[in-house]
Parts: C-alpha cells; sequence; structure tokens
C-alpha cells in the first residue's frame, strides 16, 4: 500500500494544532534549525519513490529542495545551523554527508562504512547515528566523536533494539530508546562514559531534549507526549514523567529515528500529521514487529537495499 500524504502541523503545548501552509505529502522526520527559523524535512516524490531533503524557510514560507542525488533518508542539524547531515545511498550504501542548506559548496561525506547508518544527531562534533544488522533485527548507536573525518565507534550496543538517539544541548548525554527490559524505554548515557539510567517509567519513544537540557520530551505507548524534568549534574536524576497532551496527529512512533522536533522556546512542536493507528502489541513486548507493519515502514527491506551484497 503506498504511503498516503501527511501534512506538517504545529502543536502547542496544550495540543493545539496549527497546520503549515504546504501541500500534503509523504514528509519524514522533520527538524527544527537551531535558530528556530527553518525546517528540514524528508520528502518522498510521488512518482519515483525517492526521497530527498527539503528545507521551508518560516518568515519567508518558501520550501526548497536540497539534495539532487540518490536517495536520502533521515536528517539532522549541524551546530552551526548552516548545513544538514544526512543519511544517502549515492555510494552504494546509506552512509552520513552534510550540504549546506542554501545549495552553495560541496557535499561532504562525514562516514564511510560498509553498513548503512541513519544520522540521528549532532551536538558539537560528536554525531550520533543507528546502525542496522538486517540479518539479525538489532539496531544499535554508534557515535563519530569528531563528527568530520571521525572514526565511527559503537556506544550504545547489545542484542536488543537501541533507537531514537538525541544528544542533550552540552553533548554530555545521550536520550535514546532500548527494549532490553522487554518494554520500550527512554533511558540516558553519559558521553562518553555510557553510564545513566531510566527517564520513563511506564514505557516511552522518540526523546528529545529541550534547548536548555533541563527537559526531555517524549512519547508513551499511548502516542501521548510527555515532559520529564531533568536535574542537570554530572549523575543521572529525573523526576517522574508528565503529560503535555493526547495525539492529535493519529501518530504511531517510527523506526529508527523519531517523527517529530520541538521549537528552541520549547513552545510547540512539529508533528506529523496522519490518520490515526493504534500501537501495535509490539510496542508494550519484547517481540520484533514483523515487517508489514506500518509504523516500521519496512526498514528492513530499506537496510537490505542499502547494504551492498
Amino acid at each position: 500500500m503506498p504511503d498516503r500524504p501527511q501534512s506538517l502541523v504545529w502543536v502547542d503545548r496544550q495540543g493545539a494544532p496549527e497546520p503549515l501552509p504546504l501541500e500534503p505529502r509523504v514528509y519524514r522526520t522533520p527538524r527544527i534549525s537551531p535558530d528556530g527559523q527553518q525546517v528540514a524535512v524528508i520528502v518522498r516524490a510521488p512518482n519515483s519513490g525517492f526521497q530527498d531533503v527539503w528545507v521551508y524557510d518560516i518568515s519567508r514560507a518558501t520550501f526548497a529542495r536540497v539534495t539532487e542525488e540518490g536517495d536520502n533518508h533521515s536528517v539532522a542539524w549541524m551546530p552551526d545551523g548552516m548545513r544538514v547531515a544526512f543519511t544517502s545511498d549515492r555510494a552504494g550504501q546509506g552512509n552520513v554527508y552534510s550540504q549546506r542548506v542554501d545549495g552553495t559548496g560541496t557535499v561532504e561525506r562525514l562516514t564511510k562504512a560498509e553498513r548503512a547508518e541513519y544520522a540521528a544527531s549532532l551536538a558539537a562534533e560528536a554525531l550520533a547515528v543507528v546502525v542496522g544488522d538486517p540479518e539479525a533485527q538489532t539496531m544499535d548507536i554508534w557515535v563519530v566523536p569528531e563528527g568530520v573525518g571521525g572514526e565511527p565507534r559503537p556506544f550504545i550496543q547489545s542484542p536488543s533494539l537501541n533507537i531514537h538517539p538525541d544528544f542533550s544541548p552540552d553533548g554530555t548525554w545521550l536520550a535514546y530508546v532500548s527494549n532490553r527490559s522487554g518494554r520500550y524505554e527512554v533511558h540516558l548515557a553519559g558521553y562518553p562514559s555510557g553510564e545513566g539510567g531510566m527517564v520513563s517509567t511506564s514505557g516511552g519513544f522518540e526523546p528529545v531534549w529541550s534547548s536548555d537540557g533541563r527537559e526531555i520530551y517524549c512519547r508513551d505507548l499511548q502516542g501521548r507526549t510527555m515532559v520529564v524534568e531533568i536535574n542537570p549534574g554530572p549523575t543521572f536524576s529525573a523526576g517522574m514523567p508528565q503529560v503535555l497532551f493526547g495525539n492529535p496527529g493519529g501518530l504511531s512512533p517510527t523506526i529508527p529515528i523519531r517523527s517529530y522536533d520541538i521549537t528552541p522556546d520549547g513552545e510547540r512542536f512539529l508533528i506529523i500529521q496522519s490518520e490515526r493507528l493504534d500501537l501495535p502489541s509490539w510496542a508494550t513486548g519484547s517481540t520484533w514487529p514483523p515487517t508489514h507493519v506500518s509504523v516500521v515502514q519496512n526498514w528492513f527491506e530499506e537496510l537490505r537495499r542499502m547494504v551492498p551484497d
């Protein structure tokens, strides 16, 4: 079944929606620039099915394509707000590249591994990517310490599924999701020590940090948006998750990269408005979801295509 067109929608902290003035398309992984003035998003072409990075300028209401080569997946802003990092198969497998959003300059290749990597989060010069193993049906989180030209190394690696990484603003913590307890939960790991603890208390997906590093937003197993107070410091300390609002977009979690973002001031969320889907049974247990479940978006087939034989 082909993907249905969707809309990009602002939602305030009370859950009130306000659509962006963009035509319905198939959108993936919207990301707001560090200054809050632009939105980078993956858009799937209606005819070819290939995906590209597009950037929407909020004040000018312009929407322009950034990438023009290969099939591109997942996008994250570089800390300077002038470039984006994204995954592309233009060299035969899904590695990470960066490009200026204004179209000038050259495309830089950030990783050169023989595996498919999904660009997820950047802090200072560190880049977090999700690396999948389609045969073992696992995913791990790797970090490129120097951002450009560094040697990728595993950071969160286990037989479990480890997804949705997001660096804290100061780069000292990484929020992520793992199902190692038998249910998907949000965790924190100190960077680079790896020590931390669990943030969610009854299941969670898709964490994202506030710009001051004092809150983590995530989504619970019912699709509601939650907020958790984080006490900054060298050791792990988190408050109880509190519900902000329900699920106005009818969103289910996407694997392996989160499906929404939040403005730097923490006042608005950018979501993808879609038909409401009930969370599948795998979300509350340890069973791996079958590849035909729409929320997973057939990532095993995509991963096999992106990894060379």
